[in-house]
């Protein structure tokens, strides 16, 4: 049908109807007081929406647990680190100490004894052999300035 259809023409040509004011009244009345229908899903919808939300639920389990593992090897990995960074602390306190300690003990070195002697290597005088020309080095080299020295280290025996 177009616009200058003869049929149209006709149909506009027609008087309107208008519905009386107790029709509009009693209809409004009737939708008032009818209940509306009651919408329900075919069961095979049912059944395919609950198999949907079981293979969702079989599904989000291992993700969850895996989540689960990633946070505990995380939280592992975390204390690991904790237990490294500590015992290097102790490391390197106990390489400092041992630093204090070489710079505070005298160069000497205990050989061993008896229960009247103790024999010790002053090490400062095998540095001076070490460092002296080598024909001036001889079998015995004399002893420090000081003369004879005694060492101050304990006696296991005493």
């Amino acid at each position: 049908m177009t616009p200058s259809d003869p049929t149209l023409d006709a149909l506009r040509a027609l008087p309107r109807e208008t519905a009386d004011d107790r029709f509009t009244a009693d209809l409004m009345i009737r939708l008032a007081h009818e209940r509306p229908p009651a919408v329900s899903f075919p069961r095979f919808r049912t059944g395919w929406v609950l198999a949907a939300a079981a293979l969702a639920a079989l599904l989000a389990v291992p993700v969850g647990w895996q989540a689960v593992e990633r946070q505990r090897a995380e939280s592992l990995r975390q204390e690991q680190l904790a237990t490294l960074r500590d015992e290097y602390r102790r490391l390197q306190a106990e390489l400092e100490a041992v630093h204090r300690l070489a710079r505070t003990a005298e160069p000497v070195l205990l050989l061993g004894g008896d229960d009247r002697r103790d024999y010790v290597l002053d090490l400062r005088t095998v540095a001076e052999y070490a460092s002296a020309p080598r024909d001036t080095r001889s079998m015995n080299p004399p002893p420090p300035a000081g003369g004879r020295r005694e060492a101050n280290l304990p006696r296991s025996n005493r």
